[in-house]
């Protein structure tokens, strides 16, 4: 279950291909790809300190401090129901990540009754 202080943080653990690394934003001394190293230095400390102490309080500091790009695996069951209704309401969103989750579902079997594919084919 609460598998944050497992490992240490690497900075695979987030999604981090689009930050900028050469140049500070408005404001800041350091890039957005610094910052996150930065950040990833501070969590690993958090952890190293928990590891050692047991205390939540350093435990909190982890999951407090993750950003959204944190990477986090997760196990679910969808039907194909289920799938279709995603398909059809993240194929065009914005990131990548939910890109690559409809293209694995086109890779599925029988996904033409997901994607629709078929209706389409049959049109023509």
């Amino acid at each position: 279950m609460h598998k944050i202080a497992e490992k240490e943080f690497t900075p695979d653990d987030f999604s981090h291909e689009h930050l900028i690394s050469d140049e500070p934003v408005p404001y800041s001394a350091i890039s957005p790809k610094q910052f996150l190293m930065d950040l990833i230095k501070t969590l690993n400390g958090c952890r190293e300190m928990y590891l050692k102490t047991k205390d939540k309080k350093w435990w909190w500091q982890m999951i407090q401090l993750l950003p959204t790009s944190y990477n986090q695996k997760r196990t679910v069951h969808l039907n194909y129901e289920v799938l279709k209704n995603i398909y059809f309401a993240r194929k065009s969103h914005k990131l990548d990540e939910w890109h690559d989750f409809c293209h694995w579902i086109e890779k599925l079997p029988y996904s033409e009754l997901i994607t629709g594919e078929v209706e389409l084919a049959e049109q023509t």
